[in-house]
């Protein structure tokens, strides 16, 4: 019986982590998992997206979204 039980338990996990496309995505208010499962755009949604460095050395991410998703890409990055 006790083996039963805890093969019940153990098939009743719920998945540690959501697999997401690569991509910018908004934060939720949820505490489990605070990104949401559609992202603003993805790194497919830009024309161009390299990562380099500043005079200081510091990592930047340097981009420019394609003209289809402009108004998208402002709308949700200025909330």
């Amino acid at each position: 019986m006790l083996a039963i039980g805890l093969i019940w338990v153990g098939c009743q996990h719920k998945p540690i982590a959501i697999h997401r496309e690569n991509g910018w995505y908004p934060v939720t208010g949820d505490s489990n998992d605070s990104l949401s499962l559609e992202p603003i755009v993805t790194t497919k949604d830009f024309s161009v997206l390299r990562l380099d460095s500043d005079a200081f050395g510091k990592y930047v991410i340097f981009g420019q979204i394609h003209p289809y998703y402009m108004n998208l890409w402002a709308e949700e990055t200025e909330k």
